[in-house]
């Protein structure tokens, strides 16, 4: 569940990010792509960072590891899949005739990415803990 978690949203925002300069590269303008992929980054950047670290941590486990319920696997994976699905619908369909303004897609952007913060936050303090140091 853990890798599974991980990798998905990294590899979901990496692909957001991807597609803000490769896909909307004939529609939108740097700054615009530079505004999109920077509302973006940080949650990207802070989840990366404990993925990657607790996989570097833990790099001696084997197994499949512990087994959850499927509530907390519906609230680790399937919702935060649903926000990034979110954010890529946003970014696709911008500019439309109800949704042209850039400061309108700065706000959809950062309101996606506040609920799937919240969300990664807990799902990394959960399945990403801090492991103590021994002395």
């Amino acid at each position: 569940m853990k890798t599974v978690v991980g990798w998905s949203i990294i590899a979901g925002h990496f692909g957001i990010i991807l597609y803000i300069f490769f896909g909307k590269a004939d529609t939108w303008d740097v700054n615009r792509q530079l505004s999109a992929a920077l509302t973006v980054a940080p949650v990207f950047a802070a989840y990366f960072v404990a993925v990657v670290k607790s996989f570097v941590d833990s790099s001696e486990e084997r197994g499949p590891g512990k087994l959850v319920n499927w509530n907390y696997a519906f609230v680790s994976f399937i919702i935060p899949a649903f926000l990034m699905a979110g954010v890529f619908y946003v970014v696709h369909v911008f500019p439309t005739e109800q949704f042209s303004k850039p400061e309108s897609l700065q706000q959809a952007l950062a309101g996606l990415e506040v609920l799937l913060g919240g969300v990664v936050g807990y799902v990394v303090d959960s399945l990403f803990p801090r492991l103590e140091k021994t002395a």
